[in-house]
C-alpha cells in the first residue's frame, strides 16, 4: 500500500476515492472504503483520502480520542483492500474553499474519478460545504461522487466512533466490536514496568497508551494477545494506575499471559479486549492481590476458552 503525505506528490493513476477521517475504520466507515474497493476491476486505484489529525482538535483544540493508532489504522486500510492513502496534514487544506478542495486536492491531487463520502460528511473552509455541493463540484470537474447512506445495528443504534468511545469508556467491548466488525484493540511497544508481577509469579508485559488514545474504563479485562510471530495467546489484561503497588496516576496496559514464557521487550504484542471482568481495585497487600489475579485468570479463561478455542 502507498502513502501519500505531501500534496506536491500527485497520483498518476486514476483513483476512487473514499474521503473521510475513518477513526476506529467501523462498519460505517468499511461501507464507504468498500465502495471504493470494489472499482478496482474497472481500472480505478481503491484509495482513501484522509488527514494526519482529526480535524476537530485541530479546529477546536480540544483533544479528540483516537481509536486507533496511526500504524494500526493503515494495517486495516491495507486488509480491506486500500491500495492507496493520502494523507496530508488537515492545516494544508483546512483554509481551501469548497470548489478549490474538489478541483485542487480530488481532480489534481489524487486523479480521482469516483468519490464516496459518508452522509454526514462536510469539507471547504468552515466545513460549511456537505455532500449536495460535492455532487455539484464533482459532476462540474467529470468525478462521479456517491453518498453512502448511515449504517445502524441490529438494534437500531447508528454506528460513530463516538459511541464506540463511549462503549470502551463503560467497558462495554462486546458492543464496541459490533461496531467496528473487530475487536478493539492495540499495538503499543512493551516497555519496563517494576518488575511486581514477576516477583508474584505472574510476569506481566507493560505497554504506554499515548496521551491522545482513548483510554477504555479502568479495570480487567479477558484479552488476547498476539505476538509478533502470529501466535495467540489468552491473557488477562489491567487498564489503569495499578492502585495497590504504587502511585504513578498515568493510565496504563499490563497484561499477564498465563502460558507465555519469554521476553517480550522490543516487541509490539497485539492486545484486543474482549470482555470486562471487573473494576480496578485497591488490595490491602499483595497476598489479596495475587489471589483475585489468579480468579480473574479462571473467569478469563473459561470466557475466552470457547469463544476461541485455538488460541492458548
Amino acid at each position: 500500500m502507498k502513502l501519500i503525505t505531501d500534496l506536491k506528490q500527485n497520483c498518476l493513476e486514476p483513483a476512487s476515492v473514499a474521503l473521510g477521517c475513518f477513526d476506529g475504520i467501523h462498519l460505517g466507515h468499511q461501507a464507504v472504503i468498500g465502495c471504493a474497493v470494489a472499482d478496482k476491476p474497472n481500472g480505478l486505484t481503491p484509495s482513501v483520502f484522509t488527514f494526519q489529525e482529526n480535524p476537530l482538535q485541530v479546529l477546536t483544540g480540544n483533544t479528540v480520542p483516537t481509536l486507533l493508532a496511526p500504524d494500526t489504522r493503515n494495517q486495516i486500510f491495507e486488509e480491506i483492500g486500500v491500495e492507496q492513502v493520502f494523507m496530508p496534514s488537515f492545516r494544508e487544506v483546512m483554509n481551501l474553499e469548497a470548489e478549490a478542495f474538489v478541483y485542487t486536492v480530488l481532480k489534481q491531487y489524487c486523479k480521482a474519478e469516483k468519490v464516496y463520502c459518508g452522509f454526514n460528511f462536510h469539507f471547504g473552509k468552515g466545513g460549511k460545504a456537505g455532500s449536495e455541493e460535492l455532487k455539484q463540484f464533482g459532476e462540474k470537474y467529470g468525478i462521479e461522487v456517491t453518498v453512502v447512506q448511515a449504517v445502524s445495528l441490529q438494534e437500531g443504534v447508528p454506528i460513530s466512533s463516538t459511541q464506540i468511545r463511549h462503549y470502551l469508556q463503560n467497558g462495554q467491548t462486546e458492543m464496541a466490536a459490533k461496531m467496528l466488525g473487530r475487536h478493539f484493540c492495540y499495538q503499543f511497544p512493551v516497555i519496563e514496568g517494576n518488575k511486581m508481577g514477576r516477583t508474584m509469579g505472574f510476569p506481566t508485559i507493560n505497554q504506554a497508551m499515548p496521551p491522545n488514545f482513548v483510554k477504555p474504563k479502568r479495570g480487567v479485562y479477558a484479552s488476547l494477545v498476539t505476538l509478533e510471530n502470529g501466535t495467540v495467546y489468552y491473557g488477562v489484561t489491567n487498564i489503569g494506575v495499578k492502585p495497590t503497588v504504587g502511585d504513578d496516576y498515568v493510565v496504563a496496559s499490563e497484561t499477564w499471559i498465563p502460558n507465555f514464557s519469554g521476553n517480550l521487550y522490543g516487541t509490539s504484542p497485539k492486545i484486543e479486549l474482549i470482555h470486562y471482568i471487573r473494576e480496578e481495585q485497591k488490595f490491602s497487600n499483595l497476598q489479596v492481590l495475587g489471589e483475585q489475579i489468579h480468579r480473574d485468570k479462571e473467569q478469563a479463561f473459561q470466557l475466552l476458552e470457547k469463544e476461541f478455542p485455538h488460541a492458548k
